[in-house]
C-alpha cells in the first residue's frame, strides 16, 4: 500500500505538479525539484507549457509550496 505525502510536504528529486495562475489563465505543468528552503521550492519545468510565456520546458523555477498541486 502506497502511502501519500502531504503536499507541503516535497522532497529533493521528486517531481510534483503545479499550478500558475496569472489571474487571467491558469497552467498546470511538471516540476523535478532540484532545491527546498523553507516554503521556497527550486526546479526544473519538465514539459512544454501552451498558455505560459515565462518559462517553457527545461527552465529553472521558484514557486512557493502552494503551488504544489499533486506529487508523483
Amino acid at each position: 500500500m502506497t502511502v501519500k505525502r502531504k503536499l507541503n510536504e516535497p522532497k529533493i528529486g521528486d517531481v510534483v505538479k503545479i499550478i500558475h495562475d496569472d489571474g487571467k489563465n491558469s497552467e498546470r505543468f511538471y516540476v523535478k525539484i532540484i532545491d527546498i528552503r523553507n516554503n521556497m521550492v527550486a526546479g526544473v519545468v519538465l514539459n512544454y507549457l501552451k498558455i505560459n510565456n515565462n518559462y517553457n520546458f527545461s527552465d529553472f523555477i521558484k514557486f512557493d509550496k502552494n503551488h504544489i498541486i499533486e506529487i508523483l
